[in-house]
């Protein structure tokens, strides 16, 4: 089979789940210095963007920067973390200032051994929907 950049295993997970649900829906994914911004509308994909980041103000920024694009409300749309964040952080607290819906991700469903019990369901999203769509 051929190569595919790891964002294509992303965006098919989602498109999957978003196919047949109106609305707007925003993921985001950190790890380390990094953030992946995936935003869907009516079940079409509307952008995939990831960015480097500093700061916590530059992860809100790029948020915010998405929501604005796509005339997403932050009122209405909640954020979707996954990845390397954790509730009641900076960074945390400073997305729920401006955004009022941060929620943590739930990795796919399905069956997982024993040792992923001890590892928080948001922390490998990535890794388990290449997974389940490989």
């Amino acid at each position: 089979s051929k190569p595919r950049h790891a964002a294509t295993f992303t965006i098919s997970y989602y498109l999957d789940q978003y196919k047949n649900k109106p609305g707007e829906h925003i993921h985001v994914q950190l790890w380390r210095q990094h953030l992946e911004v995936l935003a869907i509308k009516n079940g079409k994909l509307q952008v995939c963007s990831s960015f480097n980041f500093q700061s916590d103000e530059d992860v809100l920024y790029f948020i915010l920067n998405i929501y604005e694009q796509l005339d997403f409300n932050p009122d209405s749309v909640p954020v979707k973390l996954s990845g390397d964040i954790t509730k009641g952080t900076s960074l945390w607290l400073l997305l729920e200032k401006y955004i009022r819906f941060v929620e943590v991700e739930d990795r796919p469903k399905g069956q997982y051994s024993q040792e992923f019990k001890s590892v928080p369901k948001h922390r490998y999203n990535r890794v388990f929907q290449a997974a389940v769509c490989a």
